[in-house]
């Protein structure tokens, strides 16, 4: 399990389920916005350093390997949800009213619009098998959740009736 401990510094830490054990996985005091690759071989999450951009990283989540960095922007990355299959990741962003954004994670790491609506689209996580993509928008005038084909969007169906939030 990996999450974030939020105080004057915020950082990622991962606890081992069978051992039973708390690890400090990063240690700026940056940190935030934590997910795994399908694998679970990494974990990513994005920064803020410095007042700075906000960078997106990926790192072995044993710790074995360095951080690298997938992509930076000004407006930040939240909710990262990674296809099973390891070749895409999707987050919204902030910059025009929480669009989603997907990074290819194979070849160049350069940031597309996935969703980008008249309302606000959040929280994307993938189908365990990869075929589907739900989300919150606020299309109804309230937040709910949907699903998507993915990745031809061809159709979307409400799937919460009373609000739903990710």
């Amino acid at each position: 399990v990996a999450f974030e401990i939020i105080g004057p510094k915020t950082d990622i830490w991962t606890f081992d389920l069978l051992r039973e054990t708390l690890t400090p996985f990063t240690f700026s005091g940056d940190r935030q916005q934590v997910g795994w690759t399908s694998d679970g071989k990494k974990i990513v999450f994005d920064s803020f350093p410095d007042g700075g951009k906000y960078n997106l990283y990926w790192r072995s989540a044993d710790g074995s390997k360095p951080e690298e960095l997938l992509a930076t922007n000004e407006y930040g990355f939240s909710a990262p949800s990674v296809t099973p299959d390891g070749k895409w990741l999707a987050y919204h962003g902030t910059k025009t009213n929480r669009d989603i954004w997907v990074l290819p994670l194979e070849g160049e790491h350069k940031p597309r619009p996935l969703l980008q609506e008249p309302f606000g689209e959040s929280a994307p996580a993938f189908s365990p098998d990869g075929r589907w993509m739900a989300y919150v928008s606020d299309e109804s005038g309230q937040f709910e959740v949907y699903v998507r084909p993915f990745p031809s969007l061809d159709g979307k169906w409400r799937i919460s009736t009373e609000g739903g939030e990710g």
